[in-house]
C-alpha cells in the first residue's frame, strides 16, 4: 500500500497537497524514505490517541489504497470527521465506504486510477466538501458502535474457520 501511495503522490506532484502521516511502527525506516521522495510528506511519528480526532478535523481527504485490507477502521474514523476517503476497492473497505457518495473507491492496486480519483477530488472543492457532509451523515447512521459490532463479527467468523482451514492443509 505505501508504495502505491507513494507512486500515486508522485503523480500529483503539480497539485497542492500534503500528506500527514500519524503513526509509527519497525516499517518506518523503509516507508519514510518511500513517500519522502513523492513530495510534501509530514511523519508526525506516534500520536496520542485524544489527538487524532484533531487530526481528522484539520485535513481535507483521507487516503489508503487498502492493499489486501479486510477493513480499515481508520477510514470509517476519518468519515465520522467529515472527511471524504479515496481507497482501494475491497469487500470490507467497500461497506463504510459509499462510493460515489462518501468517497472515492478505485480498483484495487490501480496507481493511475487511485492518482486520478484523488486529483479530481483536488481539484474540485465543491464535489470535496459535499462528499464530507455525506460521510459524516453516513457514519452517524452507521456509528462506530455498528462497525466495532461489524468488526468483531468478521473476526469471530474468521477465528470460528481458522482450525477448518488447518485441517484442510494437514489432513
Amino acid at each position: 500500500s505505501y508504495r502505491l501511495l507513494a507512486d500515486a503522490l508522485g503523480r500529483l506532484r503539480s497539485k497542492n497537497w500534503v500528506l500527514l502521516i500519524a503513526g509509527d511502527g519497525p516499517a518506518r525506516n523503509e516507508i519514510e524514505p518511500l513517500l519522502q521522495a513523492a513530495g510534501r510528506v509530514v511523519f508526525l511519528g506516534r500520536v496520542a490517541d485524544a489527538e487524532i480526532t484533531n487530526l481528522y478535523h484539520a485535513a481535507d481527504l483521507a487516503v489508503w489504497p487498502a492493499l489486501k485490507e479486510g477493513y480499515a477502521m481508520a477510514l470509517v474514523e476519518a468519515q465520522a470527521c467529515g472527511l471524504p476517503v479515496v481507497a482501494g476497492f475491497r469487500p470490507g473497505i467497500a461497506q463504510v465506504i459509499d462510493d460515489g457518495q462518501t468517497g472515492i473507491l478505485t480498483p484495487e492496486g490501480d496507481g493511475p486510477a487511485f492518482a486520478a480519483a484523488i486529483g479530481a477530488l483536488l481539484d474540485d472543492p465543491q464535489a470535496l466538501a459535499a462528499m464530507a457532509g455525506r460521510a459524516r451523515r453516513r457514519t452517524d447512521r452507521l456509528g462506530l458502535d455498528r462497525a466495532a459490532q461489524r468488526l468483531d463479527a468478521v473476526l469471530q467468523a474468521a477465528r470460528a474457520a481458522q482450525p477448518a482451514r488447518r485441517a484442510e492443509r494437514h489432513p
